[in-house]
């Protein structure tokens, strides 16, 4: 459950002209905190308002959460979505074919979401081309796939937008549609020279992951 001592009521007619899709975010150290007492009571401050004075007995039509700023506030367009992880190997196969495999590389789920654009697909392309997660002769994570001479196979999955928040079945609702999701699937694709599933197809992906390791990336 959210902290409600971060939640602010804003009395009738201030709310007026809020935009709820960008709301008025300030740093955390700025959120006034609730007065001590009695929550509710006449003379005391209720949960995150800032002056009781003027709220109380007065009612109140707009609730601003100060926890959308800092984990994004709904309505915003959701991002462009990766789950990456390194493998020793990896291939995808439809209907007992194998259409695609790699040696040593990244194996790239990507989703798309609902208003990205080519502008998202060449900034993850960019991302994956710099991801260090290999391993420099010190043991450390400082390689990219390109450093290692690795392969990239990419397969888009728009799954990795479902929602289970509400009800025990996902929603996919902030998924692209299927038209603008295989075209940016394929300029990532192409972007960084890597091989691909077959959009749209049941595809069955087999994999060994080297580490384990595995990084979400959004862009």
């Amino acid at each position: 459950m959210e902290d409600l001592a971060e939640i602010e009521l804003l009395p009738v007619g201030q709310g007026e002209g809020l935009d709820v899709q960008q709301p008025a975010c300030k740093p955390e150290a700025e959120i006034e905190r609730p007065a001590a007492g009695p929550v509710g009571l006449e003379g005391h401050a209720p949960l995150g308002v800032r002056h009781p004075a003027r709220v109380a007995g007065k009612r109140l039509d707009v609730l601003r959460d100060h926890v959308d700023c800092r984990h994004g506030s709904q309505g915003t367009v959701p991002p462009m979505r990766a789950v990456v992880q390194r493998v020793a190997s990896a291939s995808v196969g439809v209907d007992g074919e194998r259409i695609a495999a790699i040696g040593h590389g990244l194996l790239v789920l990507v989703g798309v979401g609902e208003g990205d654009g080519e502008e998202q697909a060449d900034r993850l392309a960019a991302k994956l081309d710099a991801l260090r997660v290999f391993e420099d002769p010190a043991g450390k994570m400082n390689l990219s796939v390109r450093d290692t001479g690795g392969e990239i196979l990419v397969v888009s999955n728009f799954t990795l937008y479902g929602d289970a928040r509400k009800g025990n079945r996902p929603s996919f609702v902030a998924a692209a549609p299927p038209e603008l999701a295989e075209s940016l699937v394929e300029r990532l694709r192409t972007t960084l020279g890597a091989q691909g599933g077959r959009f749209g197809a049941r595809m069955a992906v087999e994999l060994v992951n080297d580490g384990p390791v595995t990084v979400l990336i959004e862009v």
